[in-house]
């Protein structure tokens, strides 16, 4: 079909680039963005309030916050000659932005006012949408010519034409009303939706690469997920098993290989989010409720050893075991949030014996700790770049100790492009002798072997109760904030006994409403599993669904520990934290 070039409402798509001006576009940022403006169609099924359901759900690829044009027919393309009918124009009627994700159908809201739509009408994302290049480069034609070609959907605005009306300084105003804002500049790519919020963004390290709201798989990336077929073997010793989730359309409950839970102790604090490592002959949970930490000693219950907190006022996002050197001291890194200055700093502290003393503050990183030759012991510390944009930013450092100060070095390991040092593992997952990086980020597991992508999940992975919510640059007219979750670290470890390790994750149901207070919005959790075999990332479940966010995840000692929290009500009051344990087959 062929666009029309009067539609309304209007919508127009701002491409706002940053990156270098000196790096050289690789050749797979464009596909990349491809295939997250990838037009997919479906039809607008009924309203419902003040909002519509549409046929697509996440199986189509698509996610919350993604823009849908409302299509019509126009005027007919006939032939001068021949008279032949060539096409028609498509109008657009309304514009649609996906609000909640169902099995089968989809909740989306509109934005502006739609222009007689009713059921039946065909939608399609980004379809037929005004685009408008914004280059703060001033080398961007190259690119521009490149995304032109990639998206053929979308209407483009002349560059020049652009150039010449584009704002001063990035920000809101009448063009980028109703519209789709990808913003360039030498900073990265920040994609914003009609309302001007962060819907994706693009890094630059050699290329573009991409953190944000939606990521259907690109063109040419891994395999979609397969169905694991291959059941784990059972625990002869169980006598009741947990009844598995139930599957859905892309994926297949594994047979369940632990019993009953069974709930060891309540924790004294709402849990925000926690770690757990094995230290001699006990196994210690870090947790922290967002203002003090605690130390756990975990066997049959729960035993409180030690306690502590950064010294100034903060609020905690996260915390990570560190074993530097011989792992004879034992460290817990800790990031911290500060709203004064509105950034992130990384805190170590010292478990020393039953204290838990601060050692060092205000690390200008943000701090992530890895197991990378395999001896149970996280006895690498990595550094990440705050970046007020994206929270991840693009720049690493493996962080080194000495006499108590910290040295700041190249990692000796190949990162992916977007990359984040929480919510991460390193394993050999494929069997071939080398690490592969296993990572959380905006709800989609990745799996990568240097920066190579290796597998993509749908959109539904993590769910911890860390988040925060901040304004990306208060100086500006119009303040726009950022969301980013601080997911749990998924676990490799053989759960099937064939020398191979699995990966074991944290997946999650969300809703937009629920208690903000206590709650990102999780209303079922469950432990996803990913196995490679026969070449390809096979995906599954293991057990069954929980009706609460989960913000711990070990396996120890032939058990799955969990630490789960029952909400309260709507202002909080009332939650409780749980470390809950499942016995795993010999």
């Amino acid at each position: 079909m062929i666009s029309s070039n009067s539609f309304r409402p209007s919508l127009i798509v701002v491409f706002t680039l940053i990156f270098s001006c000196s790096t050289v576009l690789h050749a797979g940022v464009v596909d990349d963005i491809a295939g997250d403006f990838k037009p997919i169609s479906g039809y607008l099924v009924m309203p419902e309030g003040d909002e519509y359901i549409i046929d697509l759900d996440n199986t189509h690829g698509i996610s919350t916050g993604d823009i849908f044009s409302v299509l019509a027919p126009g005027k007919k393309i006939v032939h001068p000659v021949t008279k032949k009918i060539l096409g028609t124009l498509e109008e657009v009627n309304g514009i649609l932005k996906i609000t909640r994700i169902r099995k089968g159908f989809s909740f989306a809201r509109p934005v502006g006012k739609p222009k007689n739509i009713k059921r039946g009408d065909p939608i399609r994302r980004y379809g037929n949408l005004k685009a408008i290049f914004w280059d703060y480069t001033g080398k961007g034609r190259s690119f521009f010519i490149q995304l032109q070609k990639a998206l053929p959907d979308l209407k483009w605005q002349d560059y020049n034409h652009a150039q010449n009306s584009r704002p001063t300084q990035p920000a809101a105003n009448a063009d980028t009303r109703n519209s789709l804002t990808f913003i360039l500049t030498d900073g990265g790519l920040v994609v914003r939706d009609p309302e001007f919020s962060v819907l994706q963004s693009y890094d630059t390290s050699g290329s573009l690469s991409k953190t944000g709201a939606s990521a259907p798989t690109a063109a040419g990336a891994a395999a979609a997920p397969v169905i694991v077929t291959t059941p784990l073997k059972p625990d002869p010793d169980v006598k009741t098993a947990v009844p598995a989730r139930k599957e859905t359309n892309d994926e297949k409950a594994l047979v369940p290989v632990f019993s009953e839970a069974q709930t060891i102790a309540n924790l004294p604090n709402v849990s925000l989010i926690t770690d757990f490592i094995k230290y001699d002959d006990q196994l210690l949970m870090a947790s922290t409720n967002g203002a003090q930490i605690q130390i756990f000693d975990v066997a049959h219950d729960l035993k409180l050893i030690a306690g502590g907190a950064p010294a100034y006022p903060v609020r905690i996002l996260s915390v990570k075991w560190w074993t530097p050197g011989n792992g004879r001291r034992l460290y817990l890194a800790a990031n911290v949030w500060s709203e004064r200055d509105k950034n992130v700093r990384g805190n170590l502290f010292l478990l020393d014996g039953k204290a838990l003393r601060l050692k060092i503050q205000r690390i200008p990183r943000i701090l992530g700790t890895f197991d990378m030759n395999g001896d149970g012991w996280p006895e690498t510390l990595l550094g990440q770049e705050f970046s007020g944009d994206t929270f991840f930013g693009r720049r690493f450092n493996e962080l080194k100790l000495s006499d108590d100060q910290i040295h700041y070095l190249k990692p000796n390991t190949e990162l992916p492009r977007h990359f984040t040092v929480l919510g991460s593992v390193f394993a050999d997952l494929t069997g071939d002798g080398r690490l592969e990086a296993a990572y959380i980020r905006s709800r989609i597991l990745y799996i990568y072997a240097g920066k190579k992508r290796l597998y993509q999940s749908p959109k539904q992975m993590g769910g911890s109760l860390s988040f925060l919510t901040y304004d990306i640059d208060p100086t500006f007219k119009n303040v726009q904030t950022i969301s980013v979750a601080f997911e749990i670290s998924p676990v490799a470890t053989d759960l099937d006994g064939d020398g191979k390790p699995e990966l074991l994750a944290v997946a999650s149901d969300r809703s937009i409403f629920g208690s903000l207070a206590i709650s990102s919005g999780v209303k079922k959790s469950w432990l996803a599993i990913f196995k490679y075999k026969g070449g390809r990332f096979e995906s599954g479940t293991l057990g069954n669904e929980l009706d609460t966010p989960l913000q711990g995840l070990t396996v120890a000692r032939k058990r799955v520990l969990l630490v789960a929290t029952a909400s309260g009500n709507l202002l909080g009051e009332g939650a409780q934290s749980h470390l809950i344990s499942y016995s795993l087959a010999q």
